[in-house]
């Protein structure tokens, strides 16, 4: 199983040119012959120098060349922490586009509710260290959810304390 990580932070190197630090060591006949690898260089990197330094990009910049490294890439799962930070809209479409046409597994940890709700079909969450599996997409775990807290007993509230009487 090949497995593909786009973490919070990359581990792209400063020094390498952007062409480099996206398809590598592959000749240019074998990805630019790809029209999806074409697609996705195109859809991420349209305004930035293929023959640029990682270290002069910003972080946005550097966040798109991350993510086409990724999604060239032919991996059985896609492994995203936050895949949607640092993306503006066109960056967005791009990588939405890209993962509704991946047919292995994507595991992705996301605050981004609209892209969680988009392409979830099994939602796990973590509360007090333990994890609770729902087989449904985000806005059935959701419903859920609220449903089982509006069912569950009201939480004993503790007693508190009488303040003393001032002294005086």
């Amino acid at each position: 199983v090949s497995v593909g990580v786009l973490g919070q932070s990359d581990d792209l190197r400063d020094a390498d040119t952007v062409e480099r630090a996206v398809v590598g060591d592959i000749p240019e006949y074998e990805w630019a012959g790809d029209p999806r690898v074409r697609a996705i260089i195109a859809g991420l990197l349209e305004d930035v120098d293929w023959n640029a330094t990682v270290g002069t990009l910003s972080g946005g910049q550097r966040r798109r060349v991350d993510l086409a490294r990724l999604l060239i890439g032919d991996w059985d799962v896609l492994m995203l922490d936050e895949p949607t930070n640092h993306l503006d809209m066109d960056s967005r479409e791009m990588l939405e586009t890209a993962l509704l046409g991946f047919e292995g597994t994507i595991l992705t940890v996301s605050h981004d509710r609209y892209f969680i709700n988009r392409f979830a079909t099994r939602v796990w969450e973590l509360e007090d260290r333990a994890v609770t599996d729902y087989p449904m997409g985000f806005m059935q775990y959701r419903q859920v959810r609220e449903e089982a807290r509006r069912a569950a007993p009201p939480a004993a509230v503790p007693a508190q304390p009488k303040k003393p009487a001032p002294v005086g």
